[in-house]
């Protein structure tokens, strides 16, 4: 069944933008991709993709105006019956009071949870595209809180976590060796996500001498990729660190499997994905202790905290789980029952189809 058209606003075209847009396809939605960071095209599986300003350069400050201006001619052309947008701190300033179209508001959580806080026009950006959209889309209760503090009614606020496909992230605990544990990290080298505190905590633990030996896999990309391979060099932690790159979604699985500890060291997050992959593959996650981290972690029952940012910190996490005190298996077979109860993507994904509906006949 034709439900309409969904005109999807985004970035990029990622993972996530992906799903959404499956999710939509899947719901019986027609979907026009439009991505606002200057670059071209790619293929959408379930979306047909349209070319306009936002391929030719990033939305911005300066440029906004343009932006807006050929959004409305965007939408005159292709008709939607709904618009879906977001982040809300960038992609949502194609936004203005004039569009005559219902528009779910998409949260990524950094654009709300850091973002605003960075820059005037991301949170005038952010907020003039909450009060334009008739529902608010956030994947954590922090989120909600923080959109309830910028106006947003609690009544137009759904929050569906970005799950995961819990068949292909299969639960495999293992029997951790209590002198010689290995660690994975998943996230960006970029500052925002601090992994600079996870190679901290292993040359404090490496010139400790400290009796169960620690190793690393670093898997990601980004800015802070030479300064942090520039560490391990100068601390003579080759043999401890390895830094693999980026890792595409279909290779996670098999990665993970191959560790014993997911850890995080950002800061700022909503639902992490990383995370609840890593929990329903059996690892027992250590994650900054954030609001939006102990929605999901409690500590010591189905994984640990630490306080954000303190490699000392962490540090004497890593000691709790090497020196017997905690059940590991424990913490993995809790950390999976969390995931199957609260995040199977099969769940979110109808979930958003119902929420596509309730903008629609708003």
């Amino acid at each position: 069944m034709n439900r309409g058209r969904i005109l999807y606003v985004s970035m990029g075209q990622g993972i996530h933008d992906r799903r959404f847009i499956t999710c939509a396809s899947e719901n019986g939605w027609l979907v026009t991709a439009l991505r606002c960071d200057g670059n071209s095209n790619e293929d959408l599986i379930g979306a047909d993709s349209f070319r306009w300003i936002g391929n030719q350069v990033s939305i911005s400050k300066d440029n906004e105006v343009i932006f807006k201006s050929d959004f409305l001619n965007v939408v005159s052309s292709v008709k939607p019956d709904i618009i879906q947008v977001g982040p809300l701190s960038s992609a949502g300033a194609v936004l203005s009071e004039n569009l005559d179209v219902p528009v779910l508001a998409t949260s990524w959580s950094q654009d709300l949870l850091y973002d605003i806080h960075e820059s005037d026009w991301a949170k005038q950006t952010a907020v003039a595209a909450l009060r334009i959209s008739r529902h608010l889309l956030a994947d954590c209760e922090t989120v909600r809180d923080i959109a309830i503090e910028l106006g947003v009614p609690k009544a137009s606020i759904s929050i569906v976590p970005w799950g995961i496909d819990l068949d292909r992230f299969n639960y495999s605990p293992r029997t951790t060796r209590r002198d010689q544990l290995s660690i994975v990290s998943l996230r960006s080298l970029e500052p925002l996500y601090s992994v600079s505190v996870l190679l901290e905590a292993i040359r404090e633990l490496h010139l400790r001498k400290y009796k169960c030996r620690i190793n690393a896999v670093i898997a990601g990309s980004g800015s802070q990729e030479y300064s942090l391979k520039s560490f391990v060099d100068k601390y003579d932690l080759d043999k401890t660190i390895k830094f693999v790159g980026y890792l595409p979604e279909s290779d996670l699985p098999k990665e993970l499997l191959k560790h014993d500890l997911c850890v995080s060291t950002s800061p700022v997050d909503g639902s992490s994905i990383s995370m609840l992959q890593a929990m329903a593959s059996g690892l027992p996650c250590v994650v900054p202790d954030i609001p939006s981290n102990r929605e999901w972690i409690e500590h010591g029952l189905n994984g640990l905290l630490y306080e954000a940012r303190n490699a000392k910190s962490l540090i004497e996490t890593l000691y709790e789980t090497s020196n017997g005190s905690l059940d590991l298996l424990q913490l993995a077979s809790n950390a999976r029952e969390t995931v199957e109860a609260r995040a199977d993507w099969r769940i979110g994904r109808k979930s958003i189809g119902r929420i596509h509906d309730l903008v629609a006949s708003k």
